[in-house]
């Protein structure tokens, strides 16, 4: 099941309230997100759709579409949570040599869903170097 699709099905489902029909502002409504950590702005989620093993998303708590709309506070309280989950997965896993770090602002950069995401993806050896859309 696609990004797009996923959020289509859901805005149905919940209503045109963002609030109320974002699948990041409702995760609890969706069963395959796994919470990692948490901090009183953002928290930090395995991928649904991950590029490679671990992939994390960093999320505001606060429904916000763009990352240059969050607030001083909440980008501070995101960097803590990226530092945090690139340090558990090097911990869970020794062979990541590297991370991907990257955030689509905009449906023409590859934004599907309007909530700000922090996407961290662990780059191994044997695998490519994933990049983002």
């Amino acid at each position: 099941m696609n990004e797009i699709f996923l959020y289509r099905w859901i805005l149905g489902i919940w209503g045109k309230n963002a609030q109320t029909s974002c699948i990041f502002c409702n995760l609890s409504n969706f069963g395959t997100a796994q919470e990692l950590t948490k901090n009183t702005s953002a928290y930090s989620i395995l991928a649904p759709e991950p590029i490679s093993k671990y992939h994390t998303i960093v999320l505001p708590k606060r429904h916000v579409t763009s990352y240059f709309d969050l607030t001083t506070t909440e980008l501070t309280n995101i960097n803590k949570l990226v530092f945090a989950s690139q340090k558990k997965t090097k911990t869970r896993d020794p062979s990541v040599v590297g991370f991907n770090i990257f955030v689509n602002v905009g449906e023409a950069a590859g934004q599907t869903i309007p909530h700000c995401q922090i996407h961290l993806v662990p780059v191994r050896l044997s695998t490519s170097s994933p990049s983002p859309s």
